[in-house]
This record gives structure tokens, C-alpha cells and sequence, in this order.
């Protein structure tokens, strides 16, 4: 079984993959490139938000967790 989990201008050590239980877990956060403070700029709207994420995904039963890889990609 191979689970992808797209995740664009997302850095790697902000990203943290766990089995728990049968529950693969991907969380992570993105950082925004926008400065927070600066009053002379308006964003009226953004193509991917920025923040804290968790997204779990319950596996087969039959899934071997010393089995279990993760990789990234850039």
C-alpha cells in the first residue's frame, strides 16, 4: 500500500509523519510569505493558506508498521 500526500511550498522539517494505532498521521505548517505587519499592504486573496495542518488516514488492518517508510520530495 503507498499513500502520496501532495503538500506544495511546504519545507520538510515542518512536516511530521506518525503511525499510531493503525492512524497515519501528516502534520505540518506552512509558513506564509506575506508580512504580517506591514499596513501599506492589502491581500484581497491567497491561492494556498498558511498555518497549522493535520490530515489522518486509518489503515488496513492488515498493514505491517515495522514496515512503514516516509519520503519527501521536492
Amino acid at each position: 500500500m503507498e499513500v502520496y500526500a501532495f503538500a506544495p511550498g511546504l519545507d520538510a522539517s515542518r512536516i511530521e509523519v506518525t503511525l499510531d494505532r493503525g492512524v497515519l498521521r501528516v502534520a505540518g505548517e506552512r509558513v506564509s510569505g506575506i508580512p504580517a505587519n506591514d499596513p501599506a499592504l492589502q491581500v484581497y486573496t491567497r491561492e494556498r493558506g498558511a498555518g497549522s495542518f493535520t490530515r489522518a488516514i486509518a489503515l488496513p488492518d492488515d498493514v505491517d508498521p515495522s514496515q512503514v517508510q516516509a519520503s519527501y520530495k521536492d
